[in-house]
């Protein structure tokens, strides 16, 4: 929306310039830009509206802090890589500059593998440049605004510009407003083309300087750069300045009326940039996307009968682990490497769920109870109803197990094991005792063995919360009989009086209706959903 207003507030400004003398209708263009700020906010709401609803009970419900929003800040240093690719290192090899441009909290690598921006489109972009184009100004004001609000952290403007547009002050990772300046720039470059192809004097002089300025710094980089980053700086800015010249020769031919210069301008622009990013095209068999993984054919298998997804946690320490026994000699085998382990965020096509899940839509009560429970891992799988672990394993040649409660399935890799979690919370139980206390109690008590067991469980203060007296226990049997993203159904046979909890995400939005009547849903162990059930046969959806 703010780009399109700023785009529509230049063309008319421009128009008017550009055409003196000749009205403008000013209820005609109002009118334009009203409508097409509806258009923008309704085709933009598709996408705000179920994020908003997701992030409600987030920690991305309030603006983020600027350690957190100033993650993955564009690095000056990768200004360099605008003009020579691969400049930086081999994303999926040696990368010899992670250890100054890195992000620690990924994977040691930065967001973006490659920030080329195609010398040959930074070239044309220069020549769009000409007196009395408050047009093409108006382009480079917005490149280089982008450009400086990418860079984050390195400089002061990300934070007044979160300050300043508020809304924006939710999102995170400045890299991601490069792709403004990829806007503005594709734009410039399809100007600068027009005049470099047109009857026009050519403005190769800026072209000779771009090229000059690739050349001078690629003599000095090995004396800047140490190895073997000097030899991927080179290699980069050999490219940038190939690139370049080509612009420059294509100038000449046009300044001669030559028919070449056009095709001549579309296939230099092409091979610069096809040939920057090809190596960066991660192609792999079509079988890692369409076979189901071995893990995920035991899990589903094991799970047969049962109407709920399976849920699984996934140890961060796999991939190393794996990696120290498993070499992958490339792209394919390493991206095999990790579905064969079930990586986070891909068993979800399968119907498995992951625990805890990704970060962004993590409610934060839970996120603050997956964090209580790290002491005591084995509780916390218990707790939130995790049926299956893939866990390290040291040295893979012992084949004695020593993880107690855990039940060995398969080594899914040399590094890698699938266990199932004995003693897990059904997703639906009975508990007979109830108490009614706040957050900060619940969470210390979260763990107590009663707890974890499913026969006690901690109620927030509600209206409709009212504590159980009787001793910790189970008031009888549950079992889930449909499950969907918006519907689950279960049918309970209560003892006695009890609360049915269900061990899914609570939310303000959910309903319930047992045996026909709505019933109230209460909140419980910080975020499950629970329902007062009297003895007896239930149903409950």
């Amino acid at each position: 929306v703010c780009f399109g207003l700023t785009m529509a507030i230049v063309v008319q400004v421009s128009e008017r310039h550009a055409r003196p003398g000749v009205p403008v209708s000013a209820r005609g263009w109002l009118a334009t830009v009203a409508l097409s700020l509806v258009l923008a906010a309704g085709v933009g709401a598709v996408v705000v509206q179920p994020a908003r609803a997701v992030m409600a009970s987030t920690a991305r419900a309030a603006p983020l802090a600027k350690a957190e929003a100033e993650m993955c800040s564009l690095h000056p240093l990768r200004l360099i890589e605008f003009v020579a690719p691969g400049s930086m290192g081999d994303a999926y090899g040696e990368y010899p500059a992670a250890r100054w441009i890195g992000e620690p909290h990924l994977d040691g690598l930065p967001l973006s593998y490659s920030m080329y921006m195609g010398a040959s489109a930074i070239a044309l972009a220069l020549a769009a440049f000409r007196r009395r184009q408050r047009f093409v100004v108006a382009l480079g004001a917005i490149a280089g605004a982008a450009l400086l609000v990418a860079m984050g952290r390195y400089l002061p403007v990300h934070g007044v510009f979160r300050y300043l547009v508020f809304p924006l002050a939710y999102m995170r990772l400045p890299e991601k407003y490069t792709v403004v300046l990829v806007a503005a720039l594709a734009l410039l470059a399809g100007l600068g083309a027009a005049r470099v192809l047109s009857r026009e004097a050519q403005p190769w002089r800026r072209t000779a300087i771009l090229l000059a300025s690739i050349v001078g710094f690629g003599i000095a980089s090995p004396f800047i750069f140490p190895f073997p980053w000097s030899g991927y700086m080179a290699h980069g800015l050999r490219h940038g300045a190939m690139a370049a010249l080509a612009v420059l020769g294509i100038q000449v031919l046009a300044a001669r009326g030559s028919r070449l210069a056009p095709a001549l301008l579309v296939a230099t622009v092409a091979f610069d940039l096809a040939a920057a990013c090809w190596p960066l095209q991660g192609f792999v068999p079509r079988a890692l996307a369409a076979d189901k993984p071995r893990a995920a054919q035991i899990v589903l298998a094991d799970r047969t009968g049962h109407a709920e997804p399976p849920r699984l946690f996934r140890s961060e320490v796999v991939t190393g682990t794996v990696m120290a026994w498993t070499q992958a000699s490339n792209h394919a085998q390493g991206e095999a490497r990790l579905q064969q382990t079930l990586v986070t965020n891909t068993a979800n096509a399968w119907g498995i769920a992951m625990m805890p899940g990704y970060d962004a839509a993590i409610p934060s009560r839970l996120v603050s109870a997956w964090a209580a429970g790290q002491a005591d891992r084995l509780a916390a799988l218990r707790l939130f109803g995790v049926d299956y672990a893939v866990l390290p394993v040291r040295d893979p040649r012992e084949q004695t197990d020593q993880r107690a409660d855990l039940q060995s399935l398969s080594d899914l890799l040399p590094g890698a094991r699938l266990y199932r979690v004995n003693g897990s919370l059904p997703r639906v139980f009975l508990a007979a005792h109830a108490e009614v206390l706040p957050d900060p109690t619940a969470l210390a008590r979260l763990y107590e063995p009663a707890a974890v067991a499913g026969e006690s469980v901690w109620l927030a203060p509600d209206a409709n919360a009212h504590p159980l007296l009787a001793p910790p226990g189970r008031a009888g049997t549950c079992r889930m009989e449909s499950f969907s993203n918006r519907r689950l159904e279960a049918r309970c046979d209560a003892e006695r009086p009890g609360l049915a909890v269900f061990n899914e995400q609570y939310d303000r939005g959910w309903g319930a209706m047992v045996d026909g009547r709505p019933a109230p849903v209460l909140r419980a162990n910080l975020n499950m959903r629970a329902l007062v059930l009297a003895p007896g046969a239930h149903h409950i959806v």
